[in-house]
């Protein structure tokens, strides 16, 4: 088997194949958590637990069923038999804890959290024989997933890995076999979902392991290395992660064109995902890069402009909308790069350039997302402009990979703040 699923009981691994029963357990919450839970509980290898049955406190669900599963009332639980209750909620956990300790009895050992406790269930994967992957965003795959697989190759390990369309050049220095996937596969946040990995292990006739969102809460070891990271927007353990080396790329040669300036800038501006959903104005108007623009080049700094919108928004469905494309733009700058204007169309070169940018430039200038994952990965300086939401990983991951993070909600305010780091001679 590729892949063996044990049954922790207490401090210890039962250490035993599937095809028993080994424990009981309850989902509390019959919305999306909790059939993702389910989900996850048996994927490869659901005669190892028995769910006993689903609670929640909507009156509207009791009496109903998920997957042949009843959905009880909250007192039910009270007359049920069994080891474990798992709490399926992002945002009400104390409130059931609390309602399950002081109302109905539970002991807390008996209580576990989907998206915080390691649930007692371990996967273990060969890396011999699969390929590794994550389907979930681009951010994820850098902050979370890159550095862990950075780390067991420092192991000696060698590894087999896939990823979505122009990924090749991040693994180049990790993996030994790599393959590029259709974007189709990839949700836009998170993880990504078990649903997907099937559908592209039967596609491509290969044996694939990505931690999904449904598995977030298992202990997953690939070789007995533990992934330990669940939340990868807040504080984690670092023992398994190595801040990865990346291949240095000369596409653009922007060393050569900026060698008579005092230093690089990228501007990273991208809205789609969150402007979107209408949690974060995290894209940059016209006006705010003209200003950018003229504040940086008179300050005697080449400026790479690197707007994604333009570029693959076909692949995209017309999310882009709310985009101002680079050609809206005069190029009358010399001083100033228009990363677009170089694109053949294909993501293998724009991740290449986007990458040599990155690690040519003296700072960043950008929003929290996929591309400031790799510039965190990279240990550069970088100038986030974010006027809504927030990231309680950024400063955090700026810290344990060697760079620098400041965020602003408003582009005056940073071009202030970057004006005194320039007179005091740190920039």
């Amino acid at each position: 088997m590729i892949f063996s699923i044990y049954i922790e009981q207490k401090i210890f691994f039962v250490n035993v194949r599937v095809g028993v029963i080994y424990m009981k357990f309850i989902i509390w919450g019959a919305g999306v958590l909790g059939r993702q839970c389910l989900n996850g509980i048996r994927y490869q290898g659901k005669e190892n637990i028995e769910i006993c049955a689903f609670i929640d406190n909507n009156p509207s669900l009791i009496g109903t069923t998920i997957a042949d599963i009843p959905i009880l009332e909250p007192k039910s639980v009270e007359f049920i038999s069994f080891d474990k209750v798992i709490i399926c909620s992002q945002f009400s956990y104390e409130h059931i804890k609390r309602q399950l300790i002081e109302d109905l009895k539970i002991s807390e050992e008996k209580i576990l959290c989907f998206l915080m406790d390691p649930l007692p269930i371990r996967i273990d994967v060969d890396a011999d024989n699969t390929y590794l992957g994550m389907l979930g965003e681009f951010g994820a795959e850098m902050i979370a997933w890159i550095p862990y697989l950075s780390f067991l190759k420092s192991r000696g390990l060698k590894l087999k890995t896939f990823s979505r369309k122009g990924s090749s050049v991040y693994y180049e220095n990790i993996s030994d076999e790599h393959i590029e996937v259709e974007n189709r596969y990839f949700a836009s946040t998170g993880y990504g979902y078990l649903k997907n990995a099937e559908e592209l292990k039967k596609d491509i006739g290969l044996p694939i392991f990505c931690p999904c969102k449904e598995l977030r809460g298992f202990k997953i070891l690939i070789n007995g290395i533990e992934w330990e990271i669940r939340n990868f927007h807040s504080e984690y353990k670092t023992s398994h992660l190595l801040k990865p080396s990346f291949p240095k790329q000369e596409i653009l040669h922007i060393k050569k064109r900026a060698e008579n300036y005092k230093g690089i800038v990228t501007i990273n501006n991208k809205s789609y995902q969150n402007t979107h959903i209408g949690k974060v104005r995290n894209h940059l108007t016209k006006e705010e890069v003209e200003l950018l623009f003229s504040f940086l080049t008179k300050n005697d700094y080449y400026v790479v402009y690197n707007d994604f919108s333009e570029t693959f928004k076909e692949a995209y469905d017309n999310v882009f909308d709310s985009y101002l494309p680079p050609k809206h733009f005069a190029r009358d700058n010399p001083s100033v790069l228009f990363l677009s204007d170089y694109s053949d169309g294909t993501e293998d070169k724009w991740d290449r350039m986007q990458l040599e940018c990155w690690q040519n430039s003296d700072f960043v200038i950008q929003h929290p997302g996929g591309a400031a994952a790799v510039v965190e990965l990279l240990g550069i300086r970088k100038f986030n402009f974010m006027q809504k939401g927030e990231y309680q990983d950024d400063l955090f991951l700026s810290k344990l990979y060697g760079g620098q993070s400041d965020t602003f909600y408003e582009i005056r305010h940073m071009i202030a703040y970057i004006e005194k780091e320039m007179r005091e001679g740190r920039l």
